[in-house]
């Protein structure tokens, strides 16, 4: 595997490098060929804009989406017709916001006749009506009127009929009849006709769907529309949240089922054109990286011959070693606090802290004594000397004050500042790489990066 990565760099590097030093004829020697790391430079949230719910998820954290692309369907409220009837009105378009009625439909029945037994003739089969039972109806003035109904409703003596055929004049009375003979001898009540009122299918929230229009008949339990609840929702919304940008998804933060709150993030989108490839030098190679360089760059599954360009966006410092100041050496101090240990001192091989033991046989602790006849105590004077304060060590000349840090410059050993004296640190920079081909990067993957030399 590593012959096969150093062959790749070789190859990176015959191939880039020879047109990235041409771009740099005074460069230094530089970095040559290392490697990347694809970052995100940015991230866009995509948040909820009403409080419907989740009905789906159609992406996955690090999925590639394009912009416009559904991220997440929202739960809408269907609606469906209760009766056969016809459309009378609809009051909203799709895409518009609606607070009220948006559909009524008028029902197949023209007329409505509320009745009751009253009238009826004394015979027990007249008193016996039942649901869907067909009647024949006669005005009472005349008798010209008539029209042929149905049973649609019974309670206790009372009674409601719709109308299946004929002529009747709204607000008349009429009798019922078991039979179109209009016989007396068959009567069952008396009833009043009355217009059949239309019925009202209301929203609250933005209309995302409608499946009738003025003039269609309906049957029952068709779909009438759908839309979003909730109020204060803009118009034009659709049932679903879409992605403002191409980008690659970073964070999910909603959950099917789960009824998202207005104006809170449901995911992150990192945008393609925000991606960049970090690389880390140290100082001296950092020195001959410019804003502005080419450099060549080589995905893990390219040949040399595929690799493409990118510009140094920008050099940073972003570090200066992890080795704290307590492990500088002889002559240096640190101050309580210090990562080697909590209120740990280093001088001239001597450490002191609160109920530690230190180095060369030698301890040092409020209230006790030290090794070599050496103490140091809070507000003490110690041996040679040398004082201690309460969290202060003072050797060589040097001094460390409580609670700070050596690296901050409060402690110096022999006229040198804390960055100098950090042993074993190395100052390093990164440099952040803007690719010409952004759309093949993805976060988290290794680039190979030759630099001019």
């Amino acid at each position: 595997m590593r012959t096969n990565r150093l062959r790749l760099r070789a190859l990176a590097a015959a191939a880039l490098m020879a047109g990235a030093a041409a771009l740099a004829p005074a460069a230094l020697a530089g970095p040559g060929v290392c490697d990347g790391t694809v970052t995100a430079t940015g991230e866009v949230a995509v948040y909820a804009t009403n409080d419907a719910v989740v009905d789906s998820i159609g992406v996955l954290t690090g999925q590639t989406v394009a912009q416009g692309d559904a991220l997440l369907a929202l739960r809408t409220e269907k609606v469906f017709a209760a009766e056969d009837g016809t459309v009378a009105s609809v009051e909203f378009a799709s895409g518009e916001c609606a607070d009220g009625t948006v559909v009524s439909i008028a029902p197949l029945s023209r007329y409505t006749i509320y009745c009751s037994v009253e009238d009826a003739y004394e015979e027990p089969d007249n008193m016996l009506l039942h649901m869907g039972q067909t009647l024949y109806a006669k005005c009472k003035t005349d008798g010209t009127h008539r029209a042929v109904a149905r049973v649609c409703a019974i309670d206790g003596e009372y009674f409601t009929l719709e109308a299946l055929g004929g002529e009747l004049y709204v607000g008349e009375v009429v009798y019922l009849y078991e039979s179109d003979g209009f016989k007396s001898s068959g009567r069952v009540g008396i009833g009043t006709v009355v217009s059949s009122a239309a019925s009202e299918y209301a929203a609250r929230g933005c209309l995302t769907a409608l499946y009738v229009e003025e003039g269609d008949t309906v049957e029952r339990g068709q779909l009438l529309f759908e839309y979003l609840p909730g109020s204060g929702i803009a118009p034009g919304q659709t049932p679903a949240l879409t992605s403002d940008a191409d980008g690659i998804v970073t964070a999910i933060y909603a959950a099917e089922g789960q009824a998202l709150v207005n104006a809170s993030p449901a995911l992150v989108i990192a945008p393609i054109d925000g991606l960049r490839v970090s690389v880390l030098l140290d100082e001296a190679d950092a020195a001959c990286v410019r804003e502005g360089d080419t450099v060549g760059l080589l995905l893990p599954w390219q040949e040399y011959e595929d690799a493409f360009s990118g510009t140094v966006e920008s050099v940073s410092r972003v570090s200066s070693g992890t080795a704290s100041a307590a492990d500088a050496g002889a002559g240096m101090s640190a101050a309580s606090g210090m990562s080697t240990a909590s209120s740990t001192s280093a001088a001239s091989g001597m450490s002191a802290a609160s109920g530690m033991s230190s180095t060369s046989g030698m301890s040092a602790a409020s209230g006790m004594s030290a090794a070599s006849g050496m103490s140091a105590a809070s507000g003490m004077s110690s041996a040679s000397g040398m004082s201690a304060a309460s969290g202060t060590s003072a050797a060589s000349g040097m001094s460390a004050a409580s609670g700070m840090s050596a690296t901050s410059g409060t402690s110096a050993a022999s006229g040198m500042s804390a960055d100098e004296a950090t042993a074993g640190g190395e100052t390093q920079y990164e440099v952040v790489i803007r690719s010409g081909d952004a759309s093949q990067l993805r976060i988290g993957m290794t680039v190979t990066v030759a630099f001019a030399g």
